[in-house]
């Protein structure tokens, strides 16, 4: 007998790159074990899985072989993806159909089956994906049903599936329903049941969540897989249920027509497109939704409301599109390559086009610089081979470009060592790589304002509304209120300020000195020279309060940066100069005397950074800490730190030099 409704069952699992050993042993057997398990013991029920490329390189091969023979047996259904989880709209096209190609074919190899559909990274849309699908074999995909109210359908429509197109190009798009993983997640089998019954015979819906919720987060273990876990009580309330069918998409495409044609507009969903506001705007957001709630009027509208999108997180974290900019910028050096090298270049290109660091929610993202570390590491590493191959081991490139597309140059300066981005707003440094370790040594992040830094301080929920949810543990740390702090600029390096007498190292710790001349935004001239083996940099401002002057010097066969300093008719009120660096690396522990020379050993990273000055110079320095939100609650995130050496200046004029080398340990 046909069943009445069809249920698609998908969990979505999904390790980055940088995720350590033992955080991937502990989710496979927290996580991905317990489902297995689950689906040896029924032999009925089918689900439809996809586990992301940088994940399944690093599971355990006999949970592989489990899983190989679920699909054989024609329980489980793959979906393919991007190898290693990028967000397919914001990659180059050829990029994302390489990935999307390589993933499908390994699948395809392991599996004994070829995926006939893909997930889509944080569920981002754009409607040029058909173009994708098609040009890779893929038939369908699933997005959240937030994307089909924003194109006009309504909750009783969304009982499907439909077809879309771009150019020519046609694939199958299923709607995620989102009052049903509401239902999964937080309530018991019986009312999913009672929720389906309403549906109209012939209707199809879908179910699909991160497999490490079911696990994983804290307190969700034997909520989920104990002898009375929500998905065996599911499971066993669905088999009693003989109108319930469970399904694979590709069989639903096979047997049922399409409701329809629809055109989704670029979203990535409800909680990612508000993430993507500003703090400020993201309030007035939620202000908005409780106040229709209030007044009955939120389900009625909801379908017209919508925040942000995903790529405002590239304007919202300028790091976030510095790292996308190098990544477009690596990428075409990649595919100018011939074939030597080529394969081994693209795959560290691919690592180096995970999502994880374009984006922030209520937790993680950009704000692990871990991550942030793991992707420049290897789009650092594609670059050095591309740049092996294609100019040899003794190269030295300065050229001026718009690098991050805000309307002005930047100055690039490569060498086999060295990789030196300058912005000409604030003529500062906003990227340092040392190529023989692939390591930015400017992978900082600046503190910004977040919309849980409004919730610092309120007391935690009650245990058992922790203990039924899959929402994070919040454990607000009042101490965590004075550590606020926002900072006025991106923490780049070559920053210039001009300081009064009064200006201590805490108030320009706390962002609360005074600064009349914003060096840091002022907009400097350039003017770049180059011989066989030397770059010089001239970057000049001059204003009513200060003529300055700063000239940086590069040798192709050194790991070192020089720069001299000029000021001229500094104003009277200005009697201190000083020059901000921001470095990613491991907080040093030793406190600076003042003095011509600061050695800073990173031993996690085996990198040594020294700093040499023309003139003595007072030393301030302090660690950068972002109030984030973790599983556990919130903390202080270690960034890195700042150095700024400050000197006195003398009748409005100012001459010193800096000296910035690095070497290994």
């Amino acid at each position: 007998m046909k069943s009445r409704i069809t249920l698609i069952l998908c969990i979505h699992n999904h390790q980055p790159v940088s995720a350590r050993e033992r955080v991937v042993k502990e989710i496979c057997e927290k996580c991905y074990e317990p489902l297995v398990d689950l689906l040896e013991s029924h032999s009925q029920a089918k689900f439809t899985l996809h586990y992301s490329g940088s994940l399944l390189e690093r599971m355990p091969q006999p949970l592989i072989e489990r899983l190989r023979q679920l699909v054989q047996n024609g329980q489980i259904e793959l979906l393919s993806s991007g190898f290693y989880e990028p967000i397919l709209p914001i990659i180059p096209f050829e990029d994302g159909a390489e990935q999307l190609l390589a993933y499908t074919h390994l699948l395809e190899q392991r599996f004994g089956r070829r995926p006939q559909g893909f997930w889509l990274a944080e569920k981002v849309w754009e409607p040029t994906i058909p173009a994708l699908a098609v040009h890779c074999g893929l038939k369908y995909t699933l997005t959240d049903d937030t994307h089909f109210f924003y194109a006009g359908t309504t909750e009783e429509e969304l009982n499907g599936y439909y077809v879309t197109d771009y150019q020519g190009s046609s694939t199958y798009v299923f709607p995620i329903a989102g009052a049903l993983r509401h239902l999964m997640a937080y309530r018991e089998p019986e009312d999913v049941i009672e929720y389906l019954r309403a549906f109209p015979d012939g209707s199809i819906l879908v179910w699909a969540d991160d497999g490490e919720k079911f696990g994983f987060l804290p307190e969700t273990y034997q909520l989920v897989w104990g002898r009375k876990g929500r998905f065996r009580k599911l499971l066993n309330a669905v088999e009693k249920t003989k109108w319930i069918g469970l399904e694979h998409p590709s069989s639903v495409l096979a047997t049922t027509d399409p409701k329809g044609r629809i055109y989704l507009p670029t979203s990535s969903g409800d909680e990612m497109d508000e993430w993507s506001l500003a703090a400020k705007r993201q309030c007035e957001y939620r202000a908005s939704i409780e106040s229709l709630k209030r007044e009955g009027k939120y389900e009625d509208l909801r379908a017209f409301l919508r925040a942000g999108y995903f790529r405002n997180f590239l304007a919202k974290y300028p790091e976030a599109n510095r790292a996308h900019k190098k990544m477009i910028y690596v990428s075409r050096k990649v595919h100018k390559m011939r074939e030597k090298g080529k394969a081994r270049a693209k795959r560290e290109l691919w690592r180096g086009q995970e999502n994880c660091v374009y984006w922030h929610q209520d937790s993680g993202g950009i704000y692990l610089p871990d991550l942030r570390d793991t992707v420049y590491a290897h789009l650092i590493s594609a670059e050095v081979i591309a740049d092996t191959e294609g100019r040899g081991r003794d190269f030295l490139q300065a050229r001026e470009c718009d690098f991050d597309c805000d309307g002005y140059n930047e100055s690039l300066i490569e060498t086999p060592l060295l990789n030196l981005y300058l912005h000409s707003v604030g003529g500062r440094i906003f990227e340092l790589d040392y190529r023989p370790s692939s390591l930015n040594l400017l992978n900082t992040l600046a503190r910004r304002k977040e919309l849980y830094h409004f919730g610092i301080g309120k007391r935690p929920r009650p245990e058992k509304e922790r203990a039924d949810s899959h929402m994070l543990v919040e454990s607000p740390r009042e101490e965590l209120g004075r550590d606020r702090v926002y900072d006025r600029n991106t923490r780049d390096s070559l920053i210039d300020h001009l300081l009064t007498p009064a200006t201590t190292q805490q108030q320009f710790r706390e962002m609360v000195h005074p600064e009349v001349v914003d060096l840091g935004r002022a907009l400097y001239s350039s003017r770049l020279r180059q011989s066989e083996s030397d770059v010089w940099l001239q970057l000049r401002r001059g204003s009513e309060k200060v003529n300055l002057v700063k000239t940086l010097s590069v040798n192709s066969k050194e790991a070192a940066v020089s720069v001299c300093y000029c000021l001229h008719s500094v104003d009277p009120s200005y009697s201190r100069f000083g020059v901000e660096f921001n470095l990613s690396l491991n907080q040093p522990s030793a406190l600076f005397e003042p003095g011509r020379e600061i050695r800073i050993v990173d031993r996690d990273k085996r990198i040594v950074v020294t700093f040499r000055f023309d003139l003595a110079a007072e030393i301030w320095i302090y660690p950068v800490e972002t109030v984030s939100q973790t599983e556990s609650g919130y903390e202080l995130v270690y960034q890195g730190f700042c150095l700024m050496p400050v000197w006195t200046i003398r009748n409005g004029e100012l001459e010193t030099g800096i000296r910035l080398e690095i070497s290994t340990c």
